[in-house]
């Protein structure tokens, strides 16, 4: 059976490239569309769906408004952000991810290369990865549980710090998930940290500002 979509956008044309593209895979349906935030609320406070695409930037209720209108009703959806490459696209692009979408497409400057092959074939490999995740809250939870104890460096001289690397790797779900790990190593750990999150360029400078912003690690 195919999967359920929903797909919210304020300009008709993105709405109809979106669907197209997303209608001609036969593992995805789109059911329903909405023209603004406030729409999508109304069927996401009757219906469920297997994924949303939720655009950022829209009349009456933005997509930020959206998630946050989620979170104060209860409501549980995997939303995938259709995202703008600028910087204070970025930036309101990872408060969404910290409101509870899972990941985010980068919508083309051009609307019109929209059915170009690489913004295509990240939609679809985005959904196909979200529509068979947990619903988000269980995976914070499953993160929480792992580092819910201080990391304990061993105090000893004969460490070698160079020898000693902590690294975290992560795709769809990651920067929520990190947004949940990183303020809990402790600030004196006695190792680098690399973290490597799969995203576009543009948008991991503001991902590194915000972990930075919440990290207590110097």
């Amino acid at each position: 059976m195919a999967k359920k979509i929903l797909v919210v956008d304020d300009s008709a044309l993105m709405r109809r490239i979106v669907c197209d593209i997303i209608n001609a895979d036969e593992r995805f349906q789109v059911i329903e569309t909405a023209c603004n935030g406030l729409e999508a609320v109304d069927l996401l406070s009757k219906n469920s769906y297997d994924a949303v695409v939720l655009d950022v930037n829209m009349p009456k209720l933005s997509g930020i408004g959206v998630l946050q209108e989620l979170l104060k009703r209860r409501i549980s959806a995997k939303v995938i952000m259709n995202s703008s490459m600028t910087s204070e696209g970025a930036a309101v692009t990872i408060e969404a991810l910290e409101l509870g979408a899972l990941d985010f497409i980068q919508k083309p400057d051009n609307i019109f290369i929209s059915t170009k092959e690489n913004y295509r074939d990240n939609l679809l490999e985005i959904l196909a990865t979200v529509t068979t995740l947990k619903m988000p809250k269980s995976v914070r939870l499953v993160v929480e549980r792992e580092v819910s104890r201080p990391i304990k460096v061993p105090a000893t001289k004969n460490i070698v710090t160079t020898n000693k690397v902590i690294a975290i790797a992560s795709s769809t779900g990651g920067p929520k998930a990190l947004q949940s790990v990183i303020p809990k190593l402790p600030k004196d750990i006695d190792a680098p940290i690399l973290v490597v999150q799969h995203m576009p360029v543009g948008f991991t400078a503001s991902l590194a500002d915000r972990l930075n912003e919440l990290s207590e690690v110097s």
